[in-house]
């Protein structure tokens, strides 16, 4: 009996430990943290200013001399070059994060990529010498935003899979998630989109690659009947050595 009560508070006390590490990594990744992002040349730094944890009524930057979003010459003391206005500050909330930027090789061009987004949220924003170009909407880029993954972690949607920036041509390429939708409608394979990140268009897209139910269902049909044709013709096999005379 004192081994079974010592195994049972083992066992509640690493549940608690799991759920507490949960807690500590959900509140941790929703505190703003600054980062900056150099120039390949040293040059030119961008700077993220995030807002102080737990502030009572206003918003309280952790360093209230700085703008929140800024690209500065890399001096002592910096020199603003200019800052980033956008229009939602949502786009740039925890668990905002260098990931989370793009920045071409002159500091001019800048995308955003929000961490945390949903259907009709952020998915892209463009930015020339701080003033916002284009803006994307998930459902801009996906065509059935409601199969997408979730994640609990963020409390957001997750709906880009891989992206690749070519900072040569400027070129920023990203490839969506897509999943296999409700029989009444057509699954489709997550699309890749090539982006000019000093105009924020669209300048090349994989095409839409239905996949019918039918063609599914066939395929699985035929499939399955091939596995059971071999099972059988094996156990036939099995059946007639098993017959042979010794």
């Amino acid at each position: 009996m004192t081994i079974w009560k010592t195994g049972k508070f083992a066992v509640t006390i690493l549940i608690a430990m799991m759920i507490l590490g949960d807690f500590t990594v959900y509140a941790h990744s929703w505190i703003e943290r600054p980062f900056r992002i150099e120039s390949e040349d040293k040059s030119k730094v961008f700077i993220f200013n995030p807002l102080l944890p737990n502030y009572p009524h206003a918003p309280v930057y952790r360093y209230p001399e700085h703008p929140r979003l800024a690209v500065y010459y890399n001096t002592e003391p910096l020199q603003l070059i200019y800052t980033v206005n956008t229009p939602d500050r949502r786009s740039t909330e925890a668990p905002f994060s260098e990931r989370d930027v793009v920045i071409s090789e002159c500091f001019r061009y800048i995308v955003f990529i929000p961490p945390r987004t949903w259907a009709e949220g952020t998915a892209l924003e463009f930015y020339e010498n701080g003033v916002l170009l284009r803006r994307y909407i998930v459902s801009d880029l996906v065509r059935h935003t409601d199969t997408l993954p979730f994640s609990w972690l963020f409390y957001s949607i997750v709906w880009e899979e891989s992206r690749v920036f070519n900072s040569g041509n400027n070129r920023l390429s990203i490839r969506t998630f897509d999943g296999i939708f409700p029989l009444d409608s057509t699954p489709m394979i997550g699309r890749t989109f090539v982006f000019d990140i000093t105009t924020g268009e669209i300048v090349a897209r994989s095409p839409r690659i239905p996949i019918p139910i039918g063609s599914l269902f066939i395929c699985v049909v035929i499939l399955s009947s091939i596995h059971i044709h071999k099972k059988r013709k094996l156990m036939e096999q099995i059946s007639a050595e098993a017959n042979l005379p010794g």
